[in-house]
């Protein structure tokens, strides 16, 4: 049913899609979600945990300071390897968060704010993640 969902949401907001930037968040959770499974099968459960709340606190506390509201040209404008490389590093991150304990939002909106990406933008390209 959440397979329904998903592409129901996506083919809503099919306008918004931005393929390119969905493209490399999935390329790189390809290569994340196996380490996060060998992470959370190898590696004591209090230090995954652990690890789990810094990343939680450390995203709550950069939410409070983000200039989420500001007139600047919003970061989705810029272009090049490191922008590109930026994109599958959050996705390697949110594959492994995936991988050990199915948390992989936290990245995923961190990196879509920091892009500012309009609503439609946002919904699709999680979609399209969540479909991979």
């Amino acid at each position: 049913m959440g397979f329904v969902v998903t592409l129901a949401v996506l083919h809503q907001n099919w306008h918004g899609l931005r393929w390119h930037e969905a493209k490399r968040l999935i390329a790189g959770s390809v290569f994340g979600v196996p380490v996060g499974t060998l992470v959370l099968k190898h590696f004591p459960s209090g230090i995954v945990i652990g690890c789990m709340g810094v990343m939680l606190m450390a995203y709550g506390l950069w939410l409070s300071r983000a200039n989420v509201g500001s007139d600047e040209v919003p970061p989705a404008e810029q272009t090049g390897w490191g922008t590109r490389l930026w994109a599958i590093a959050v996705g390697w991150i949110a594959g492994v968060c995936a991988g050990a304990y199915a948390t992989d939002g936290p990245p995923l909106i961190m990196y879509g704010t920091y892009k500012r990406w309009p609503k439609a933008t946002f919904k699709s390209v999680l979609q399209c993640w969540l479909l991979s």
